[in-house]
């Protein structure tokens, strides 16, 4: 049985005043049901960006497997190779948490992939380095990366993925504007 308060031409949905606990109800039995028209459209593209994101990493997993790498190792290996000085930096590029990288720093650093010192401008703070098989697998790694890019890019067009990733990252500057907004209003 459809619900009585279908969407309006305006993609709003109208409260059904009649029994007020109804709308619960038929969100707890139908989340989305409840969604306008714009919130369906946010929740498409949230959706599509996470399987999006989950693929890449799940093909990276796959064309590094030959070198012993994730794509999570690869990204920490990119770091250190652009010259990260700790955990926390990596961590801030990457977005994942610094026991994670901290944690990918060690196995790398078990495998001869990396190596620490000092850092001299904070003696508390060991700064990775990429040793010479490091960055030998890094540079394998990348050739390979510029074999799968032509290819896809090739079938995805080059403009229409320019296109998108201007999209993308006008959307993470608005989220992040939203964000901070947000928390000066003392909303979290």
């Amino acid at each position: 049985m459809k619900k009585a308060n279908n969407a309006s031409k305006t993609g709003q949905r109208s409260n059904s005043m009649g029994d007020p606990g109804n709308e619960f109800v038929n969100m707890l039995t139908d989340p989305l049901e409840t969604l306008n028209d714009d919130a369906r459209r946010f929740r498409r593209f949230t959706r599509a960006v996470f399987a999006a994101h989950a693929a890449v990493l799940k093909h990276g997993d796959a064309m590094n497997a030959r070198y012993q790498q994730s794509a999570a190792r690869w990204r920490v290996l990119i770091r250190v190779g652009l010259g990260d000085v700790s955990a926390s930096a990596i961590a801030k590029v990457t977005g994942y948490s610094r026991q994670s990288v901290n944690r990918l720093l060690a196995e790398l650093q078990t495998e001869g992939l990396v190596r620490t010192s000092a850092d001299l401008t904070d003696l508390r703070r060991l700064r990775p380095q990429l040793t010479k098989k490091g960055r030998e697998v890094l540079i394998g790694m990348e050739s390979g990366f510029n074999v799968w890019a032509e290819e896809l890019v090739v079938r995805l067009e080059a403009s229409r993925l320019e296109q998108t990733s201007m999209f993308l990252e006008e959307a993470v500057i608005l989220l992040q504007r939203e964000e901070e907004a947000a928390k000066e209003r003392g909303v979290h």
